[in-house]
C-alpha cells in the first residue's frame, strides 16, 4: 500500500485525491417484489472475507493518505440491485448509492470554489 500511496501522490495533490471506500453486500433488492433478500450463504461467507481484507487496505491507504478525502456510505444501509445493468453481484448497488455518490462529488467541487 505505502508503494502505491508514493505513486499517487507523486501524480496528485493528496488533498485531491479520493479514495472510495467500496464493500461488497450481503442482501439485494429484489427485481420480483422489491423485498431484501440475503444472496446464498457461500456468497456471503465469502463476501465477510473479502471485506474483511478491504477493510485492512482501505485503512491502511489511508494511513499512508492522511490528507485524501474518503467517499464512504457503508454507515447507512447499502444493498445489491438485482435489475442492475450488469447484473446482480454483491458489488452492483441500487441507484441511490450511485446518487449518493455522486451528490458527494459535487459536493466536494463545490469546496473548491
Amino acid at each position: 500500500m505505502e508503494e502505491i500511496a508514493e505513486k499517487l501522490k507523486k501524480a496528485y495533490d493528496e488533498d485531491r485525491i479520493i479514495i472510495h471506500e467500496a464493500y461488497m453486500v450481503d442482501s439485494y433488492v429484489s427485481a420480483d417484489d422489491g423485498e431484501i433478500r440475503k444472496f446464498p450463504e457461500p456468497i456471503c461467507n465469502d463476501v465477510y472475507k473479502k471485506n474483511a481484507l478491504l477493510k485492512y487496505m482501505y485503512e491502511s491507504l489511508e494511513r499512508y493518505l492522511p490528507n485524501a478525502k474518503v467517499m464512504s456510505f457503508f454507515d447507512t444501509t447499502v444493498f445489491a440491485d438485482e435489475k442492475h445493468l450488469w447484473g446482480l453481484t454483491p458489488m452492483h448497488y441500487t441507484d441511490s448509492y450511485y446518487q449518493k455518490a455522486v451528490e458527494y462529488l459535487y459536493d466536494l467541487d463545490g469546496e473548491d470554489e
